[in-house]
């Protein structure tokens, strides 16, 4: 996001642009230490400045931003392997509930 103040403080600035970002190699390096023994999704929020990365939140959740800002398409399908990897990781004590959605839609139980 590009917004028309140095400084974001909401509602006083606007958004001027938005673009979708490749993260660079090296900063999922930086990413994935933080995660060695996690498992779950998570969500960073950081920025760039001068090229150095600047990690300043770490959510165990999706981030709003798939919601408002994420093409539907790419959200479509992060939600699709998230479905997947839900019903494929679980084992005989998976609950009814989570057992019948798997049978609905036909991925692996």
């Amino acid at each position: 996001y590009e917004y028309d103040s140095e400084t974001y403080v909401w509602p006083r600035c606007r958004g001027v642009s938005k673009s979708l970002y490749s993260v660079p190699h090296g900063h999922l390096k930086i990413f994935e230490q933080f995660l060695e023994s996690y498992s779950g999704i998570c969500n960073f929020n950081y920025k760039v400045r001068d090229g150095e990365l600047r990690i300043f939140e770490l959510n165990t959740r999706i981030g709003g931003d798939l919601a408002v800002d994420a093409p539907r398409e790419r959200a479509r399908r992060l939600f699709e392997k998230l479905d997947a990897h839900w019903c494929i990781s679980s084992n005989d004590t998976m609950p009814e509930k989570q057992f019948a959605f798997c049978r609905s839609t036909g991925l692996p139980q």
